[in-house]
Protein backbone atom coordinates (compact mmCIF):
# COMPACT_ATOMS: atom_id res chain seq x y z
CA UNK A 1 0.00 0.00 0.00
CA UNK A 2 1.54 3.35 -0.76
CA UNK A 3 2.33 5.86 1.68
CA UNK A 4 0.16 8.30 2.48
CA UNK A 5 1.60 12.07 3.16
CA UNK A 6 0.69 15.02 5.20
CA UNK A 7 -0.60 16.75 2.28
CA UNK A 8 -3.19 13.85 1.32
CA UNK A 9 -3.92 12.41 4.46
CA UNK A 10 -7.82 12.30 4.80
CA UNK A 11 -9.50 14.42 7.23
CA UNK A 12 -12.30 12.67 8.83
CA UNK A 13 -14.76 14.23 6.60
CA UNK A 14 -12.96 12.68 3.68
CA UNK A 15 -13.19 9.14 5.28
CA UNK A 16 -16.63 9.27 6.08
CA UNK A 17 -17.81 10.48 2.69
CA UNK A 18 -15.76 7.29 1.38
CA UNK A 19 -17.31 5.19 3.54
CA UNK A 20 -20.58 6.35 3.01
CA UNK A 21 -20.35 5.91 -0.84
CA UNK A 22 -19.07 2.22 -0.54
CA UNK A 23 -22.07 1.26 1.69
CA UNK A 24 -24.19 2.86 -0.96
CA UNK A 25 -22.80 1.15 -3.96
CA UNK A 26 -23.15 -1.93 -1.98
CA UNK A 27 -26.54 -1.57 -1.03
CA UNK A 28 -27.00 -0.67 -4.81
CA UNK A 29 -25.41 -3.97 -5.90
CA UNK A 30 -28.08 -6.58 -3.47
CA UNK A 31 -30.88 -4.10 -4.43
CA UNK A 32 -33.98 -6.13 -5.53
CA UNK A 33 -32.33 -9.86 -5.06
CA UNK A 34 -34.70 -12.52 -4.13
CA UNK A 35 -33.31 -14.55 -1.41
CA UNK A 36 -33.36 -17.35 -3.61
CA UNK A 37 -30.42 -15.45 -5.69
CA UNK A 38 -29.03 -14.46 -2.27
CA UNK A 39 -27.94 -17.80 -1.64
CA UNK A 40 -27.60 -19.22 -5.01
CA UNK A 41 -23.40 -20.09 -6.01
CA UNK A 42 -22.99 -19.02 -9.44
CA UNK A 43 -20.75 -21.78 -9.55
CA UNK A 44 -18.62 -24.17 -7.57
CA UNK A 45 -15.94 -22.74 -5.68
CA UNK A 46 -17.36 -19.17 -5.73
CA UNK A 47 -19.28 -17.78 -2.50
CA UNK A 48 -22.93 -16.76 -2.45
CA UNK A 49 -23.85 -13.06 -2.08
CA UNK A 50 -25.28 -13.89 1.61
CA UNK A 51 -21.90 -15.78 2.34
CA UNK A 52 -20.34 -12.39 1.05
CA UNK A 53 -22.66 -10.22 3.27
CA UNK A 54 -22.25 -12.15 6.13
CA UNK A 55 -18.30 -11.58 5.85
CA UNK A 56 -18.47 -8.42 5.30
CA UNK A 57 -19.21 -7.19 8.83
CA UNK A 58 -17.22 -9.53 10.52
CA UNK A 59 -14.07 -8.12 8.55
CA UNK A 60 -15.27 -4.37 9.61
CA UNK A 61 -15.20 -4.67 13.20
CA UNK A 62 -11.79 -6.88 12.88
CA UNK A 63 -10.25 -4.39 11.08
CA UNK A 64 -11.53 -1.37 13.25
CA UNK A 65 -10.57 -3.43 16.25
CA UNK A 66 -7.12 -3.07 14.91
CA UNK A 67 -7.66 0.65 13.95
CA UNK A 68 -8.74 1.39 17.60
CA UNK A 69 -5.81 -0.48 19.07
CA UNK A 70 -3.67 1.33 17.10
CA UNK A 71 -5.75 4.59 17.14
CA UNK A 72 -5.14 4.16 21.46
CA UNK A 73 -1.07 3.33 21.24
CA UNK A 74 -1.35 -0.25 22.21
CA UNK A 75 -0.23 -1.79 18.95
CA UNK A 76 2.33 -1.05 16.66
CA UNK A 77 1.39 -4.07 14.56
CA UNK A 78 -1.62 -5.22 12.93
CA UNK A 79 -3.25 -8.41 12.56
CA UNK A 80 -5.19 -9.92 9.74
CA UNK A 81 -7.89 -12.44 9.89
CA UNK A 82 -6.92 -15.85 9.76
CA UNK A 83 -8.50 -18.02 6.85
CA UNK A 84 -10.22 -20.14 9.37
CA UNK A 85 -11.74 -16.97 10.66
CA UNK A 86 -13.20 -16.05 6.68
CA UNK A 87 -14.46 -19.38 6.80
CA UNK A 88 -16.32 -18.97 10.05
CA UNK A 89 -17.42 -15.96 8.62
CA UNK A 90 -18.94 -17.32 5.53
CA UNK A 91 -20.99 -20.06 7.49
CA UNK A 92 -22.64 -17.51 9.35
CA UNK A 93 -24.61 -16.54 6.22
CA UNK A 94 -26.27 -20.30 6.45
CA UNK A 95 -27.63 -19.23 9.94
CA UNK A 96 -29.00 -16.01 8.68
CA UNK A 97 -31.36 -14.21 6.63
CA UNK A 98 -30.68 -11.46 4.30
CA UNK A 99 -32.85 -9.22 6.60
CA UNK A 100 -30.56 -9.99 9.44
CA UNK A 101 -27.32 -9.73 7.12
CA UNK A 102 -28.12 -5.88 6.25
CA UNK A 103 -29.10 -5.22 10.10
CA UNK A 104 -25.39 -6.39 10.83
CA UNK A 105 -24.14 -4.65 8.67
CA UNK A 106 -25.48 -1.28 8.99
CA UNK A 107 -24.49 -2.28 13.36
CA UNK A 108 -21.02 -2.43 11.83
CA UNK A 109 -20.90 0.55 9.72
CA UNK A 110 -22.90 2.50 12.96
CA UNK A 111 -19.47 1.59 15.22
CA UNK A 112 -16.85 2.57 12.61
CA UNK A 113 -18.73 5.62 12.35
CA UNK A 114 -18.89 6.38 16.01
CA UNK A 115 -14.75 5.18 16.02
CA UNK A 116 -14.28 7.97 12.97
CA UNK A 117 -16.14 10.43 14.97
CA UNK A 118 -14.06 9.79 18.21
CA UNK A 119 -11.09 10.39 16.38
CA UNK A 120 -8.95 13.55 16.26
CA UNK A 121 -6.12 14.45 13.53
CA UNK A 122 -3.55 13.04 16.01
CA UNK A 123 -5.42 9.32 15.92
CA UNK A 124 -5.09 9.32 12.36
CA UNK A 125 -2.10 9.37 11.72
CA UNK A 126 -1.01 7.00 14.22
CA UNK A 127 0.57 3.90 12.21
CA UNK A 128 1.31 0.63 12.73
CA UNK A 129 3.40 -2.32 10.52
CA UNK A 130 0.88 -4.18 8.26
CA UNK A 131 2.55 -7.19 5.99
CA UNK A 132 5.35 -5.12 5.49
CA UNK A 133 3.68 -1.58 5.02
CA UNK A 134 3.57 1.10 7.34
CA UNK A 135 -0.46 1.68 7.48
CA UNK A 136 -2.30 4.73 9.71
CA UNK A 137 -5.83 4.90 11.11
CA UNK A 138 -6.65 6.94 8.56
CA UNK A 139 -5.25 4.03 5.75
CA UNK A 140 -6.76 1.45 8.08
CA UNK A 141 -10.20 3.54 7.84
CA UNK A 142 -10.01 3.78 4.17
CA UNK A 143 -9.06 -0.06 3.34
CA UNK A 144 -12.51 -0.91 5.50
CA UNK A 145 -13.85 0.92 2.86
CA UNK A 146 -11.83 -0.57 -0.17
CA UNK A 147 -12.97 -3.80 0.88
CA UNK A 148 -16.21 -3.22 1.02
CA UNK A 149 -15.77 -2.15 -2.66
CA UNK A 150 -14.34 -4.91 -3.78
CA UNK A 151 -17.38 -7.00 -2.28
CA UNK A 152 -19.45 -4.88 -4.09
CA UNK A 153 -17.56 -5.31 -6.79
CA UNK A 154 -18.06 -8.98 -7.05
CA UNK A 155 -21.56 -8.99 -6.64
CA UNK A 156 -22.38 -7.17 -8.92
CA UNK A 157 -20.48 -9.44 -11.35
CA UNK A 158 -22.41 -12.17 -9.61
CA UNK A 159 -25.68 -10.45 -10.55
CA UNK A 160 -24.48 -10.29 -14.53
CA UNK A 161 -24.03 -13.65 -14.50
CA UNK A 162 -27.35 -14.09 -13.16
CA UNK A 163 -28.69 -11.77 -15.43
CA UNK A 164 -26.82 -13.40 -18.50
CA UNK A 165 -28.18 -16.79 -17.27
CA UNK A 166 -24.56 -18.40 -16.84
CA UNK A 167 -25.01 -19.87 -13.82
CA UNK A 168 -25.54 -23.44 -13.88
CA UNK A 169 -29.01 -23.98 -12.84
CA UNK A 170 -30.26 -21.88 -16.15
CA UNK A 171 -27.44 -24.52 -18.10
CA UNK A 172 -29.38 -27.02 -16.69
CA UNK A 173 -32.64 -25.66 -17.94
CA UNK A 174 -31.42 -25.32 -20.91
CA UNK A 175 -29.88 -28.70 -21.36
CA UNK A 176 -33.58 -29.89 -20.45
CA UNK A 177 -35.40 -27.81 -23.29
CA UNK A 178 -33.48 -29.14 -25.96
Amino acid sequence: MRKTSPSTRPGKGALRGLLEGTRKRLFDSISRLTEEQMYRRVEAGLPSIAEVLAHLPQAERAMRAEAEAVARGDRRAVAFPSPQQEREWAAAAERMVPPQMVNDLVGARWQTLRFLDSLNSRDLSRKAEASGSVLTVAEMVRRIAAHEDEHAEQIMRLRQQFEQGTHPRREEQRQAQK
